[in-house]
């Protein structure tokens, strides 16, 4: 349900996982990535995602604007980005190793965006 995620005045997305309540900072998530009907959400410097019945599209709508949906299954967090590859759609690496796929056609938005951030 799209109950599951509130956002407050200082930006800090409050969640909900099972029966739980917790507390996200934005600048800490790595990236998302969409498990039907859940969504992965990886955090920097955790070792487990938390799982959010929700829709990506929605947790993109709380988000601040460096988060990019690079694929239909991610969403990340472009200040973690280090590196990517040049190709048809090619990957992304994160600053921890981690790589993940980029769609094609979202490529040319990333560029600009991660130039943006950059500069």
């Amino acid at each position: 349900s799209q109950k599951t995620i509130h956002k407050s005045s200082n930006n800090k997305l409050l969640i909900k996982e099972g029966r739980d309540h917790c507390i996200l900072i934005p600048e800490n998530i790595l990236f998302i990535k969409v498990d039907e009907p859940y969504c992965r959400i990886h955090i920097n410097e955790s070792k487990y995602p938390k799982m959010v019945q929700t829709t990506l599209a929605h947790l993109q709508s709380k988000l601040p604007d460096y988060f990019f949906r690079i694929h239909r299954s991610y969403l990340v967090n472009l200040k973690f980005v280090t590196a990517w590859e040049h190709g048809r759609g090619g990957t992304l690496t994160l600053h921890n190793g981690q790589t993940l796929p980029i769609a094609a056609r979202k490529k040319k938005e990333f560029q600009r965006l991660i130039r943006l951030l950059q500069a």
